[in-house]
């Protein structure tokens, strides 16, 4: 972090000790117990980052609950003219405060009897919508804009008080509303009923309409159509990626107490974002499929030190409900990407690293600026959030905290080697694999997880400058426990096992530890052999099973690709071991010492005669055993093959030039032979019959 920073961070927080100071100590002489209105007037030199200025309001907002009455209210401005320290902090008391708040914010116990059916609530504000999750309980939820919880909207609408005017609940069903106690001068109607002060049970609303705020002498400051509905299918609906100007945002890389700045450039334009599920849990642990939309883009660092670039993931979904929900999922999956790169001795910030980190990035918001009566909402397409929405195809749904953003640092993609230029199994990646194994060994042993979708487009690259490099997992959103439910698990179906497969129709549980094992092998075979080779396993020919699903298949598969040179018969019999029945599911089967005989099987000496049939210590004098050929063509026959293999590499050689060259000699063959016995009917047949026994012999001389 570099000085200027530094001391950015130290200003800000002398600035949240001094205003929570001051506040406490204005509270502790004037509050007493009745309703107060108290503005907290902030003045700073530089702007706040978005964490500092959240941080600040949650600060005075929890006046709310050591000062019961107490109405504080945060205002930031900036004098880029101040001296030192570069802020200043005023406590001005809010002449004809409200007499009463509403009922104190408490979270109260729900109804034993209550409907426990999920409802959506959508706001509307001029063209833009705002869905919201509105579970059954007796908390009431404050609406309100840039307010530190409940339903937010995004600071570019400007038509909202930012003060919480009315609290929202869901009774069985069916929409209640109440008034607070905050800015009385404000005027509030819901559904053509006026909502009052002073009714802490509320009053109950039809579940659609209108909620009108106004100034007591004046017109309508802000006009919310609202609806309570069941989930509808088309909140899950979007359009291809609009990225306007292409301008991206800026974020910070959380993480040791310490932010990163850096830039989210806006992904490709015209992409369709993909859709990911995930099972999400409520306070109470109860468990949530959301479903979700899925861009990738890149962000570059805007200060020097560490990480330069950065793969980033945006996540979108339907309500600010469900955005909470997964933040907390992937706050335990960052969790464990710590826990596996320290089992081999990394962390998230260094490694080495078996999955590659995450880091939940947070979204830079501007200042907050006083409500201008006159707007009613035309500047949201201006901010993060529009731009946000944009990407998503969903221009008219402007809200940040429906969107989650993570980063991890960058890695390359694996170039495998294709089939065409691997004649014999590769070494090279052996070595690579066997530290990721060891770590997938730790991993699925004393730490009791499992990656859940290991396949070779999620294994990439680790190249760095301070020397780590090696394979790398990425995609850790798909972690669990190695036992998990199987609504939990998130695999890639291509690469399953037929077990896993017949675990998760069980609608049971699944065994990740095994599954995991299974698309390491798949990896190993791609990374060795080549992916076209892999493909033939996993690809369904003529209705039958795969090949990957046979052990015998297996095995006859992967010997044939080397069948050639018989050395390489115990590699391709070690590299289909795993896939006899149980081996993935055994607890002593250990990855890294299976890629352990893999490198000894690779590494075992070749024949020293240069004979491809003859094993190392001995050799087998003469022809090869496909010398003897019956008389009288014994010797046209050698000569063939003799000449055949003498212009071409057989091992590396393509079929087709091998088959035109037999036919070239047997050609030349049956036009001698004929020549030869052209006077003799008899002679004709011979030549007749030469031909088919030329034919049948060459079928398996090369």
């Amino acid at each position: 972090m570099s000085d200027h920073a530094r001391e950015d961070d130290r200003r800000e927080a002398a600035l949240g000790r001094e205003v929570r100071r001051e506040l406490s100590r204005w509270l502790a002489h004037h509050a007493s117990g009745a309703p107060t209105a108290v503005d907290v007037v902030v003045r700073v030199a530089r702007s706040l980052s978005a964490v500092a200025e959240d941080e600040l309001r949650a600060s005075v907002d929890d006046q709310r609950r050591e000062y019961p009455g107490a109405i504080p209210r945060l205002a930031i401005t900036v004098d880029r003219d101040l001296p030192a320290p570069g802020f200043t902090v005023e406590i001005v008391p809010v002449v004809a405060a409200a007499e009463e708040p509403s009922a104190p914010i408490t979270d109260e116990e729900p109804d034993e009897d209550q409907d426990e059916d999920q409802l959506v609530l959508t706001l509307k504000l001029g063209r833009f919508r705002f869905p919201h999750v509105l579970r059954p309980s007796a908390g009431w939820v404050p609406v309100s804009r840039r307010g530190p919880g409940g339903i937010v909207f995004p600071d570019e609408a400007e038509a909202v008080p930012r003060a919480a005017l009315v609290e929202l609940r869901n009774v069985a069903g069916n929409l209640h509303v109440r008034r607070t106690g905050q800015d009385r001068r404000y005027i509030v109607a819901v559904g053509g009923q006026r909502v009052e002060h002073g009714r802490p049970t509320g009053i109950g609303v039809s579940p659609r309409g209108r909620i009108v705020i106004r100034e007591a002498t004046g017109d309508a400051v802000a006009t919310i159509d609202y609806e309570l509905h069941d989930r509808f299918t088309e909140l899950r609906t979007g359009g291809a990626t609009d990225t306007g100007d292409g301008t991206g945002i800026a974020a910070w890389v959380t993480g040791g107490g310490s932010f990163k700045r850096i830039h989210v450039e806006a992904p490709p334009a015209g992409v369709v974002p993909s859709a990911r599920e995930f099972t999400g849990r409520s306070a109470r642990g109860e468990p949530h499929q959301l479903r979700v939309r899925v861009l990738y883009t890149r962000a570059e660092a805007l200060e020097p030190g560490g990480e330069e670039v950065w793969h980033v993931k945006v996540y979108r979904c339907d309500t600010p409900e469900d955005a909470a929900m997964l933040r907390a999922f992937l706050e335990a999956q960052i969790g464990n990407v710590e826990r596996a790169n320290g089992a081999v001795g990394g962390s998230n910030r260094v490694p080495p690293w078996v999955i590659a980190p995450v880091h939940l990035l947070s979204l830079a918001r501007p200042a907050a600026p006083r409500t201008r009566l006159a707007d009613k909402g035309e500047r949201i397409p201006e901010g993060v959030a529009a731009r946000l929405a944009g990407w998503f195809g969903v221009a008219d749904q402007p809200d940040v905290d429906t969107c989650v953003l993570v980063a991890s640092p960058w890695v390359s993609e694996v170039g495998w080697v294709r089939q065409e230029m691997r004649p014999v199994p590769g070494r090279g990646p052996l070595e690579h694999l066997r530290r990721l194994a060891r770590g997938l060994d730790l991993m699925h042993g004393p730490l009791g997880i499992a990656h859940g979708d290991i396949k070779p487009a999620n294994v990439c690259r680790l190249a760095r400058a301070d020397g780590h490099d090696g394979y790398v997992l990425i995609d850790a959103d798909s972690i669990g426990p190695v036992r998990c439910p199987a609504r939990d698990a998130r695999p890639t179906d291509e690469y399953t096992s037929a077990d896993y497969r017949a675990q998760w129709e069980n609608g049971d549980v699944v065994d990740l530890r095994a599954l995991d094992r299974f698309g390491f092998v798949l990896v190993t075979i791609a990374a060795v052999a080549s992916p076209d080779r892999l493909r033939g396993l996993l690809d369904k020919q003529g209705g039958r099973e795969r090949v990957v699903d046979s052990h015998p298949r297996v095995v006859e598969y992967l010997t044939n690709w080397w069948s050639r040179s018989p050395r390489w018969q115990p590699f391709a019999e070690e590299l289909a071991a795993p896939f006899a029945k149980g081996v993935f599911a055994d607890p002593d089967f250990s990855l890294e010492e299976w890629v352990d005989r893999l490198i000894a099987a690779h590494d075992r000496p070749g024949p020293q005669c240069g004979h491809p049939g003859c094993p190392p210590a001995e050799c087998v004098a003469g022809r090869p055993r496909d010398d003897h050929y019956d008389p009288p063509y014994a010797e046209q026959l050698r000569r063939i093959r003799d000449e055949v293999r003498s212009s071409h590499h057989i091992a590396g050689g393509t079929r087709e030039a091998v088959i035109r060259e037999l036919r070239a000699q047997q050609a030349a063959l049956a036009l001698a032979a004929y020549r030869g016995a052209s006077r003799s009917v008899l002679a004709a047949v011979t030549v007749f019959l030469l031909i088919v026994v030329v034919s049948l012999k060459l079928g398996g001389v090369l």
